[in-house]
């Protein structure tokens, strides 16, 4: 749950956010254009726009706030390994 909570569910909410974002610059640059109900890449320039801004903008904002997420967290770090708690009648 503490993985779900603190890890998979911000990196979810950040990369809709980011995603989404890139997605409206890339539309009034031109590089995606609106087809009927779906976004379709624009050429060669528009495939170099959607990978770059993947490696370049998505993946490394992301990686930042879980840093610094994990590193307010006091509770739950990947770093240090937990004892698994054990049930004992």
């Amino acid at each position: 749950m503490d993985i779900g909570w603190k890890w998979l569910i911000p990196m979810g909410l950040v990369n809709i956010v980011l995603t989404a974002t890139l997605f409206v610059t890339g539309k009034s640059l031109g590089f995606l254009v609106s087809a009927d109900s779906f976004m379709k890449i624009n050429g060669v320039v528009g495939y170099l726009f959607t990978i770059g801004t993947s490696f370049v903008v998505t993946i490394p904002v992301t990686w930042i706030v879980l840093a610094l997420i994990n590193q307010r967290s006091h509770d739950f770090n990947l770093r240090q390994a937990q004892p698994l708690p054990m049930n004992r009648k």
